[in-house]
């Protein structure tokens, strides 16, 4: 007499959900993903170091295109950078927006109008840099 399968694989057919081929598997995985968070843990903060040092580079020579700017309409420098950053005496729009007058570390950037750099005439501009490793970032560099 015949008998008739269910469908029902046979247990030798089967592969065990749980083998250590499976296991070794998920392990390289997790070991995998515990080294990509470890290097971006590493690595992000480089990243963002670097573009804050970008950032303030690119701060100094805009506000340092803003105070010729300034200079070219009023014959004369500003005595703070932060008349750049208001509506000027004639009633033109400022120069640049309040927020460029702080440096990616949240300082403001450093301006000396009488310290005029020789042939070019144009005054310092510059931020000290990010706090745990000081180094200034100026205009005339």
């Amino acid at each position: 007499m015949a008998t008739l399968s269910h469908g029902s694989p046979s247990r030798a057919g089967r592969r065990d959900a749980h083998s250590p081929r499976d296991f070794r598997k998920v392990l390289v995985l997790v070991v995998g993903l515990m080294a990509l968070v470890g290097a971006a843990a590493f690595l992000l903060p480089l990243l963002i170091q670097q573009g804050n040092l970008r950032r303030a580079r690119l701060d100094v020579q805009t506000l340092q295109k803003a105070l010729l700017a300034y200079r070219a309409r009023y014959n004369d420098y500003p005595q703070t950078l932060r008349e750049l950053a208001e509506e000027q005496k004639d009633g033109t729009a400022a120069f640049v927006d309040r927020s460029s007058l702080q440096d990616p570390w949240g300082e403001p950037y450093l301006y000396l109008p009488d310290s005029l750099k020789g042939a070019t005439d144009v005054p310092l501009i510059m931020s000290k840099g990010p706090p745990d490793d000081p180094q200034p970032i100026r205009n005339w560099d």
